[in-house]
Formats: C-alpha cells, structure tokens, sequence
C-alpha cells in the first residue's frame, strides 16, 4: 500500500516543475519591469536629435556657408518647436583638424553676461562675433562649427545644437 507514502522519484518531479514554473515567473516579471521602464523613457522625448548635433527643435542658422576671417558672423538660434527652450548667452566653437580627423576646440577671447534667456516657440536669439578678433592664436582656414547648449524648459533636458562655417581667404 503506497496510500500515505511518497516516492522519491516523485518528489524530484515536483521540485523540477516547481523550479520551472518559479523560473518562468520570474522572467516574465523582468521582462514586464523592462518594457514598463522603457515605455516611461519614451515618454520625455523632445525633439530628434541626430548624430551630428541637429534638433529638430531648435536650429543654428548662419546667413552664409563662407566667410574671412574678418568678417562678423551674425549666427541665430531659432526655437522651431512647440516648447519653451532656456538658453544663455555662452557658445563655444569648434575647428575640425584634417591632420587628426577631429574637432578641436579654438580659445575664445569672449566674455557673456549669465543671464537665462527664454525663448518661446518661433522665437530666436541672434549672436555675433569676428574670428580675428575673438579667436586667440591663429585663425585657421577651413570647416568649423558653432557650439551651443539648450534646455527644454517642460523636461530640463540639455542637448547642444551645431551650426557649420567655413573660413576662406584668411589675412592671418
């Protein structure tokens, strides 16, 4: 008679299918917390903003590709979305150096007021300065870029926009 006892073989079985199923269960809950997580990140995008430093937000807008190294260069910062964006007045600019294959920062001989501007939808910033006289050391012919941080005021994410320019012809 076998009524009251318990097979070895069986409770093995038991233990394997309890294991399993416990497994099973918790695989499923790290697979739910994952998508939840991840659904929660999707929900504060802002705008696209591509390999290159581009939103599609916010631009820097030059009037023209070229210029010497004398010339101004009046540069805006345009809010083409739909939130309001806090910008300062500090941007820094980039060389790209052949030689490397990389951008390098040039020292700018600049001073900004620390004032948050704000700029609301459709609104823009404008901003000047002269290579010659606000770049130290020598002011290199060839590609650069306009460096600039903004901030999108409904979720205080901070991403840096581009704007490229080429210098020709340089007098220095």
């Amino acid at each position: 008679m076998t009524t009251g006892s318990i097979n070895m073989n069986d409770s093995k079985s038991l233990w394997k299918i309890s294991t399993k199923k416990w497994m099973l269960m918790l695989v499923s809950i790290v697979l739910i917390s994952s998508v939840i997580l991840f659904s929660g990140c999707l929900d504060e995008e802002t705008g696209d903003v591509d390999e290159e430093g581009m939103s599609s937000e916010v631009t820097i807008v030059l009037p023209q590709e070229i210029y010497e190294s004398t010339d101004v260069i009046e540069f805006e910062v345009r809010n083409t979305g739909d939130t309001e964006l806090n910008v300062g007045r500090p941007f820094s600019i980039d060389h790209y150096n052949k030689d490397v294959g990389e951008w390098e920062n040039v020292e700018l001989d600049l001073a900004w007021t620390m004032e948050l501007l704000i700029l609301e939808p459709g609104q823009s910033l404008e901003q000047v300065f002269t290579p010659e006289k606000a770049f130290i050391g020598e002011v290199k012919m060839g590609q650069y870029r306009i460096v600039k941080e903004v901030t999108f005021a409904d979720t205080e994410e901070s991403i840096e926009i581009e704007g490229d320019f080429r210098i020709e012809n340089s007098t220095l």
